[in-house]
């Protein structure tokens, strides 16, 4: 079984909480001005959810490689290849 990386939700999850409370904002707000401001967040919240996605759709690998310099296969003839993940900078 190949282990999968899971990435942390909280920002996700803190992202979608956040556009919740924005929309009813939005449902109650009448003035052109702050449903301006509403939108403007919410499309920066957007924004900010497809960035934290985008790193982790980037995930690389490494492949097993002979001391020849070729690429080991398994018996199916696939590469053997192991994830690669990089810590972000702190």
């Amino acid at each position: 079984m190949q282990e999968v990386f899971v990435p942390d939700a909280s920002p996700l999850d803190h992202i979608i909480q956040r556009l919740l409370g924005l929309q009813e904002e939005l449902d109650g707000s009448h003035s052109m001005e702050a449903i301006l401001a509403i939108y403007e967040e919410m499309f920066s919240l957007i924004r900010q959810g497809e960035m934290h996605l985008n790193r982790i759709d980037q995930q690389s690998f490494q492949l097993q490689l002979n001391p020849d310099g070729s690429i080991i296969k398994d018996s199916s003839g696939q590469p053997i290849k192991h994830p690669f993940i990089t810590r972000e900078p702190v």
